[in-house]
């Protein structure tokens, strides 16, 4: 790719960066846990939030993707940024368990509605620019890197608002942000070509999975992209169960969670940049189970380092099998093909994360590391086997 071509495809994706941004600047994620006591919920209560969230999402996943192939990814992201917004005005007004289970369900529309939109758009705009989505990993990479640039502003800045106003105040100032990335997805060019070809339903989706599935290159890639998933969820979403085994300072969390994202967004910006071959993928995938295993260790300082490390490494996987998971994949059943590989991840994630609920009240969140130490050997030979399957990709 010439500069010329990189500037044209730079500027057709810039209204999607731009909402990409907007949807992950969410002030809110870092206080969610003390505006919940703030508001009298318990710890049961709390958790039973987590499981609606993901169980919402479960059953809308599958179906928005479809939706999204069908008639319009772009409307899609666009209803996206509708749901957050009425989630965070919903959690403002919230002061009870069942008016915040209503707020969580519309975010639960945002995730469905967010999950597979954004790299699919990606790898069909490149399609339509250039004739082939070769450089899917650098310009999808600089994407996670923006959407983790904004999750870690958000972060750093979600305390100053608690601390100026109150917990519920963030929320409030979160919707305008949702609200305005469905005005940058309005300038955006959507590529249609993929509902020229067939119009995507159940049949086709079932009948492109099967395809797949019958394949043992494209079944390594789908069986390791759902394991690193269901990995990174882990990680993203319980990782100050080790800050508070090792009594992390609680003023220090919030800066601590930005840290974490940068890291996300590090490994995004990376992925980017790296020519992807055999011998550097090997070494991510080896550095990222090395960061797993010295999640074991009792050590603020190891703990910090595994952490980041972690996170950068299997963002920087989940780029790269989801290039491979589009390769192999139909374009008019591409988001929908991608909703349910996230919707068997998160299955898996809720089951993960139940038996590293177990472990670590029975014994310690060190000894439930050990799980994510499983997890990574998976993906280490997951890995692996796509390599061997995937030698010509």
């Amino acid at each position: 790719m010439d500069a010329k071509e990189a500037g044209a495809v730079y500027r057709r994706l810039l209204p999607l960066f731009v909402a990409g941004f907007l949807q992950s600047f969410v002030l809110w994620y870092a206080i969610e846990k003390p505006f919940l006591n703030d508001i009298g919920l318990d710890a049961g209560q709390i958790a039973t939030i987590v499981v609606v969230l993901n169980i919402v999402t479960l059953i809308v996943n599958v179906p928005f993707g479809l939706v999204a192939d069908k008639s319009s990814r772009k409307g899609m992201l666009m209803s996206a940024g509708i749901a957050m917004a009425i989630s965070n005005v919903i959690g403002g007004l919230s002061h009870s368990f069942d008016v915040y289970v209503v707020a969580i369900s519309f975010f639960a529309l945002f995730n469905a509605a967010y999950i597979g939109g954004y790299d699919s758009v990606v790898y069909d705009t490149l399609i339509d620019e250039c004739g082939n989505a070769d450089q899917y990993g650098k310009f999808y990479g600089r994407l996670r890197a923006v959407e983790g640039v904004g999750l870690a502003l958000s972060s750093l800045l979600a305390g100053l608002i608690a601390w100026l106003f109150a917990t519920r105040d963030a929320y409030f100032v979160t919707a305008p942000f949702a609200l305005a990335s469905v005005v940058a997805l309005v300038f955006f060019k959507e590529p249609t070509f993929h509902r020229d070809v067939e119009r995507a339903d159940v049949r086709k989706l079932l009948s492109a999975l099967s395809a797949l599935l019958r394949n043992p290159s494209s079944l390594s890639v789908i069986v390791t992209s759902i394991v690193a998933g269901a990995g990174l969820s882990i990680l993203l979403q319980l990782d100050q169960l080790w800050m508070i085994a090792l009594n992390f300072p609680t003023p220090l969390y919030g800066p601590f969670n930005a840290f974490l994202l940068i890291a996300l967004s590090f490994g995004g910006f990376v992925a980017g940049r790296r020519q992807r071959n055999m011998s550097t993928e090997i070494s991510i995938v080896f550095l990222a189970l090395a960061s797993a295993c010295a999640l074991v260790v009792d050590n603020v300082y190891v703990v910090m380092i595994a952490q980041a490390s972690y996170i950068c490494t299997f963002t920087m996987l989940t780029i790269f099998l989801s290039k491979r998971l589009h390769d192999a994949t139909p374009s008019h059943v591409r988001t929908s093909v991608s909703s349910a590989t996230a919707t068997v991840g998160t299955g898996l994630f809720i089951a993960t994360a139940w038996a590293f609920g177990v472990v670590t009240k029975a014994s310690s969140v060190f000894d439930a590391a050990w799980i994510g130490v499983g997890i990574s050997v998976a993906v280490f030979v997951g890995y692996l086997v796509v390599l061997i399957t995937n030698r010509n990709n």
